[in-house]
């Protein structure tokens, strides 16, 4: 599969996952459970690189570079799911945890997209003299500052 098929269908996921349209559940659900697996890893992996570098992944290393940040959103997703068959809740406070779990979400998937408060990647390249791939590594790592602090 191609990384546009990739990509396109990574997109596909998150928008059922988190469509604020009120996305058919079993949609929902079915979208859950494939990342919950890993069935769509590849895919979201992708998603999330282009949300991230502003354009599609080139190569295998390119999705290993999300692999923190998919982590991350599966285990978010874990716990939403935990929270919405716990017992010991009323319907109305799942809806509201539902709700504040997906605001959460959200806000880190867009917080991904933003761009480093040391620069952009092309620019801490040039500063530094490294290679754009290594920049984003390291911002995927969470490692950049060491860098930053370093020069």
């Amino acid at each position: 599969m191609s990384y546009t098929t990739k990509t396109l269908v990574g997109f596909s996921i998150i928008a059922d996952i988190f469509d604020e349209r009120g996305t058919d559940p079993k949609r929902m659900g079915a979208a859950i459970s494939a990342v919950l697996t890993d069935s769509v890893k590849d895919d979201v992996c992708s998603a999330l690189f282009y949300m991230t570098a502003g354009h599609q992944p080139t190569c295998e290393s390119d999705l290993q570079l999300m692999a923190p940040r998919y982590e991350q959103t599966k285990e978010v997703l874990r716990k939403a799911v935990v929270g919405l068959f716990s017992a010991d809740q009323e319907p109305e406070q799942k809806s509201a945890v539902s709700a504040i779990r997906k605001a959460e979400v959200l806000q880190e998937l867009k917080s991904h997209n933003q761009p480093s408060e040391f620069g952009t990647v092309a620019e801490i390249s040039a500063k530094y003299g490294i290679s754009k791939s290594e920049v984003r590594r390291r911002k995927a790592e969470g490692t950049l500052h060491e860098l930053i602090q370093k020069g």
